[in-house]
Parts: C-alpha cells; sequence; structure tokens
C-alpha cells in the first residue's frame, strides 16, 4: 500500500473510532495506546489490528492475565 492510501486508511479508521489510533504502527506510542484501551474495553482487538504482531499479542496476554487475577481475587 501507497503511503498516502496508507495514511488515508489510518485517518479513516481514526474516524471509525472517534479517536487517534497513532501511526498504525506498532512501534507507535499511540498505537499501543489505542489497542490497548479498545481491549479494555472490549475485550479482543478490532479487526484492522494485526494479531501477528508482538504487540498486539503482549496487549492481549496482559488483559487475560489482568482477567485471571481478577478471577482469583474472588
Amino acid at each position: 500500500m501507497g503511503k498516502s492510501a496508507r495514511e488515508s486508511h489510518v485517518a479513516a479508521l481514526a474516524e471509525q473510532f472517534g479517536q487517534s489510533v497513532g501511526n498504525g504502527y506498532p512501534g507507535d506510542e499511540k498505537t499501543r495506546s489505542f489497542i490497548h484501551s479498545y481491549v479494555q474495553q472490549h475485550g479482543h482487538v478490532p479487526a484492522a489490528v494485526r494479531t501477528s504482531w508482538q504487540t498486539t499479542q503482549d496487549i492481549l496476554e496482559q488483559h487475560l492475565q489482568k482477567n485471571l487475577d481478577q478471577f482469583f481475587e474472588q
């Protein structure tokens, strides 16, 4: 995907989600923050996020661990 097409796609995603999604790369702090907050709210990543990214896998593992911790605290 060309740079301008990618930027347009990222802008459309920001509009769709009603917040900044960063630049769309896993090393970007705003992108990581968006994924983290989305997972906290919905329990899964949005379809546009690559689950093959280590960043995504780490966020999902953190979410799962937090849920397990809460389960065992009860």
